[in-house]
């Protein structure tokens, strides 16, 4: 299976699923975008470390929640 047709595989249902999280609404969108900004969190930190850096596990995901919920505290 070449590379083209793995990406249009994973794409078309990843976007179907995209849309209908928009459709249902702020809360899930909102929760939807915070899961994806920690999962990218993630792979920053793993790239980092395996180009020699020393990164702090915790302080980078603290930075990226409190960025991200913001808006939804008083």
């Amino acid at each position: 299976m070449s590379e083209l047709t793995k990406r249009v595989l994973f794409g078309v249902p990843a976007a179907a699923f995209f849309l209908f999280v928009t459709w249902l609404g702020a809360f899930y969108f909102a929760a939807l975008i915070i899961l994806i900004a920690v999962l990218i969190q993630r792979e920053l930190i793993v790239m980092s470390e395996s180009a020699g850096f020393k990164i702090d596990r915790y302080f980078p995901y603290t930075i990226t929640l409190w960025i991200l919920l913001t808006p939804y505290l008083q």
